[in-house]
């Protein structure tokens, strides 16, 4: 009968949503944890590592404190967002400038893999999220980035600047 056919429809699609939301929170559950654990590997103040809704294609990001409503899903059911890291020459100090970088979150039944642009790394389901790998890879990174900026080599449109200028 046609009446089973849309409940088995409606039961399929209110399950779709259900996996959607509940991977929606994971996902947004790991950027925050990412963002803490960063800030404290860097040894910055948590205001210092800042979250962005970031644009895959054109490669723009829009600042979004809130993890839930910046990080969104692709055509390959990959969570992304972007990252940004402000640095100063100094505590309170003027320039500063934000290096931002895309994050993305690939969740599978048994693991869980981040690539931070710098690196790719697999987190075991139902364990405690240990970005320290993760943390390692961005420092190392953000620094071979700086570096090569400095001498005027490589320059990936990914990764970008934020430059707040001098007051």
């Amino acid at each position: 009968m046609s009446d089973d056919r849309w409940a088995t429809l409606s039961d399929l699609y209110g399950k779709m949503r259900q996996s959607f939301s509940d991977d929606h929170i994971r996902a947004s559950q790991l950027a925050k944890v990412l963002r803490v654990q960063l800030a404290d590997f860097l040894g910055c103040s948590r205001d210092q590592v800042v979250l962005y809704e970031y644009d895959e294609h054109d490669y723009t990001y829009t600042p979004e404190p809130n993890p839930f409503r910046a990080i969104s899903m692709n055509s390959d059911y990959r969570w992304f967002l972007g990252f940004g890291v402000t640095l100063e020459v100094s505590p309170e100090a003027y320039p500063k400038t934000t290096f931002q970088f895309p994050v993305w979150f690939h969740l599978e039944d048994d693991s869980t893999s981040v690539d931070t642009s710098f690196g790719e790394f697999t987190l075991p389901k139902g364990d405690k999220a240990d970005f320290s790998e993760a943390c390692t890879a961005i420092y190392d990174g953000l620094k071979t980035s700086l570096m090569n900026r400095a001498n005027r080599k490589h320059n990936d449109k990914k990764l970008g600047f934020l430059d707040f200028g001098a007051d």
